[in-house]
């Protein structure tokens, strides 16, 4: 089954625009995305000649050239955000186009973007699940690293390594995490899978003490994200499911494979606690470990030989 990009319009954000240049490069046969391409592509679209002054004063006063240089300077703006020259971003950068690198198709930033624009059952197998995995050693990255005391589980179900059953696998947490004791029972315990909880990761001291940095990590792979931002909530939640509360209660995390505007940057971490876009996600995958990196290259490929095909 070939994939069709979505049909572009100078209407759309500046990161989707920008989405279409990265993808592009992928589609294009010298392995670049450059202005003139997104210029052509805009310009074929017609979308500017239908915008009337109220809607549009934006992009008449600069044209398709506003809209072009805006998506470059979201892109430049990636990979600073991704840890610049030495960092994730998986393209070269250059004055006018991005080009493909040799480890372009195979990289995790990659793979997010295929997530984020074509949706987790693009490849054969679920991309969302593979996403957790991902974020949970982001998460474990942003907590300290490799450092023996930090560690991360995936809580979302279905479950790869915590038992399947939701009492079960949060006993298994509590004992690893040191805290909560184990599983409350409740009226509905059974009829749960994972509460809404995707991801834990934590930071142990050396003396096994209760009473230290965890935290709790909701993961939102489709385009209405947004509207999960709240529906993880720490404290709640341990005071349902838990026989006895951690000492400090955990903080929230929330992942998604999109890029995030900096226009809904603050109400997004206001609601859903510390933000981790495409960008972030990519610059602490350094604990990704090769198993899981094949996956994910593999996942990549399936979904590039689709868009390739057109």
């Amino acid at each position: 089954m070939v994939i069709e990009p979505a049909a572009l319009s100078v209407t759309d954000s500046v990161e989707m625009l920008a989405d279409w240049v990265e993808i592009h490069a992928f589609r294009d046969r010298d392995g670049n995305g450059s202005h003139v391409d997104l210029m052509k592509a805009l310009r074929m679209s017609g979308t500017a000649d239908a915008l009337d002054e109220d809607e549009g004063l934006e992009f008449l006063i600069g044209g398709y050239e506003g809209a072009v240089e805006s998506a470059f300077t979201e892109i430049e703006d990636r990979f600073r955000a991704c840890g610049a020259k030495d960092g994730a971003y998986p393209f070269e950068l250059e004055t006018d186009y991005i080009a493909m690198a040799k480890n372009t198709r195979s990289s995790v930033y990659t793979f997010l973007l295929l997530l984020s624009c074509f949706g987790d059952r693009a490849g054969l197998r679920q991309g969302a699940k593979l996403f957790e995995e991902v974020c949970a050693k982001a998460a474990e990255a942003y907590l300290g690293g490799a450092h023996i005391n930090v560690k991360s589980r995936v809580f979302g179900f279905p479950r790869r390594v915590l038992p399947k059953r939701f009492e079960s696998a949060l006993q298994s947490l509590c004992d690893e995490i040191r805290e909560g004791t184990g599983a409350r029972k409740r009226p509905n315990s059974s009829d749960q899978k994972d509460a809404k909880l995707d991801i834990v990761a934590w930071h142990h001291f050396d003396d096994a003490r209760p009473g230290k940095l965890i935290a709790f990590g909701q993961c939102a792979t489709g385009r209405n994200w947004s509207e999960k931002l709240s529906d993880l909530q720490p404290r709640e939640w341990c005071v349902l499911w838990m026989q006895d509360q951690p000492a400090v209660h955990p903080i929230r995390m929330f992942f998604v494979p999109h890029r995030i505007s900096l226009r809904d940057w603050f109400q997004s971490s206001l609601y859903g606690g510390i933000l981790f876009d495409r960008c972030r996600i990519a610059s602490h995958s350094s604990l990704i470990e090769k198993p899981l990196r094949k996956q994910l290259a593999a996942w990549s490929k399936e979904v590039l030989d689709k868009i390739e095909a057109t």
